[in-house]
């Protein structure tokens, strides 16, 4: 009798633990160095109808969301066998009835945006970075936290998030900040996630070496809403040399802004004392490689952000490799040859003799 109690315990035990690897899916961490301490990065891919927990395992450490991709038509990590013209007629449904009829409108300054949902991969990181961005931990359903998300029907769903030392942060505005050969940072707005501020000059200058190009790619972007004309109250205002090439507000997803100059300056302009929205978390680094002179002799025939070709004067080559041109490589921002090294042009011999 005891030993029947027995297997019966270890088969119940054996059923749950095999529930919870369908849910949970595999988890995956990796470590980046930065300047003020490790980032975690958690890979999951889990199944869209459990309770997903986001956690960073130091308290001195925030989420911010790389990836969220809900995959309709895989069902790996659900243990699911319902069929695919099935699931795809629930899909149409979804589509075509009750996302047409509703308007959600979410706590903060975030109005559901008309976003594409209709394709196999289905982007949710507006969705996590509402709930989870910023904090020490979190938890989200899709069910709940996903405008119409209750109405969808369980899929695969692929998540991405890193853990970031707050000592890594930049939280500071009115600075320059000098982005050296090989580096990278992040900086977010002052009050972030829980507000941004105003009524005064909030703002950051770039600045990285002749020839290379500042990169700011905004992981979380949620300004005041456009009003019903369109017009911004608040917004982000970056510029390139004076020019702006980059102004916008409400909620963004994957902004990536690139320079035409080795320098940008970002300002937020808020017309209130303090509003409740995240404002923006970004990543800022520098592409390209150093400016450089061309060896003498010679002319820059071809230049891109990362090869570089040199070309000699008619009737003149390379010494070294008896070619009329040299090309160089851009790497991890470094040429892959000393510029300052290079030979200078020289007559070929048929030249010479002439």
């Amino acid at each position: 009798m005891q030993s029947s109690r027995w297997l019966i315990g270890i088969s119940l035990v054996l059923g749950i633990l095999i529930s919870i690897n369908m849910t949970t899916g595999t988890q995956r961490i990796s470590a980046v160095k930065l300047t003020g301490g490790y980032m975690e990065i958690v890979e999951e891919d889990v199944c869209s109808g459990a309770l997903l927990r986001l956690t960073c395992r130091s308290l001195r450490a925030f989420i911010f969301v790389l990836q969220a991709e809900f995959h309709r038509k895989s069902t790996k990590t659900c243990g699911s066998s319902v069929r695919a013209e099935k699931r795809a007629a629930q899909w149409y449904n979804y589509n075509s009835g009750i996302r047409k009829t509703i308007t959600i409108e979410l706590r903060g300054n975030y109005l559901k945006d008309e976003d594409d949902e209709s394709g196999p991969v289905v982007d949710l990181r507006k969705s996590f970075n509402r709930k989870c961005s910023g904090q020490h931990h979190c938890r989200f359903t899709v069910a709940e936290d996903h405008p119409g998300g209750a109405h969808w029907p369980t899929a695969d769903l692929r998540l991405k998030y890193a853990c970031i030392p707050e000592g890594a942060v930049k939280r500071y505005c009115n600075t320059e900040v000098r982005i050296n050969r090989g580096e990278a940072g992040y900086i977010k707005s002052p009050g972030y996630p829980l507000y941004y501020p105003g009524e005064y000059a909030c703002g950051w200058a770039f600045k990285t070496a002749p020839g290379q190009r500042v990169v700011l790619q905004f992981h979380d972007f949620n300004i005041r809403s456009p009003e019903a004309d369109g017009n911004c109250e608040d917004l982000i205002r970056i510029q390139d040399s004076g020019q702006t090439i980059f102004e916008s507000c409400g909620t963004r997803i994957g902004t990536r802004i690139v320079s035409n100059s080795n320098q940008l300056t970002l300002k937020l302009i808020s017309s209130s004392r303090v509003y409740p929205a995240r404002g923006f978390l970004l990543k800022y680094e520098a592409v390209g490689c150093p400016e450089t002179h061309a060896p003498d002799g010679s002319f820059v025939a071809n230049d891109t952000s990362e090869t570089r070709t040199f070309q000699c004067r008619t009737g003149n080559i390379f010494p070294d490799t008896r070619m009329p041109t040299k090309t160089v490589k851009c790497q991890q921002g470094a040429w892959n040859e000393t510029i300052e090294h290079l030979p200078n042009c020289v007559a070929t011999s048929a030249t010479i003799l002439k």
